[in-house]
């Protein structure tokens, strides 16, 4: 659009952005820059990916609460840089409240409850009666 030479609010509206925003695209592209972030621009992180890995591979058990304490960031920035480094919390692994081995075992016993209430004499499951 730029080159074709549509105005600068026209493209704007279009694109849905200021046309200051438009104005210094199309400086930097008469300039023959490019687009892309120059290196070392932005906010530096707080955490090195790699320091992290090494910190939870000599201590597999620790709690991300834990590490980002020591490291004196926030809990959520530690998952962050753990979910940047290919790792996952243990925490949000979903998990069945029974394993399958447990599921059988009660299943079993509540057939054999069953089985014997249904063979029980009458007055075995009758409520006491209040001697009054």
């Amino acid at each position: 659009m730029l080159c074709a030479g549509t105005s600068n609010e026209k493209i704007a509206e279009l694109v849905n952005c200021s046309t200051v925003t438009v104005w210094r695209v199309k400086k930097l592209l008469e300039e023959g820059e490019t687009l892309e972030r120059k290196p070392g621009s932005g906010r530096p992180a707080k955490l090195n990916v790699e320091d992290v890995k090494n910190t939870f591979k000599a201590n597999p058990t620790a709690t991300i609460s834990s590490v980002a304490e020591e490291n004196g960031v926030s809990r959520s920035t530690m998952s962050r840089a753990v979910k940047k480094a290919g790792g996952v919390s243990l925490r949000r692994i979903e998990r069945p409240l029974l394993s399958e081995v447990q599921r059988q075992t009660r299943l079993e016993r509540a057939n054999k409850l069953l089985n014997s209430l249904k063979h029980a004499p009458a007055g075995l499951l009758a409520p006491p009666e209040s001697g009054s």
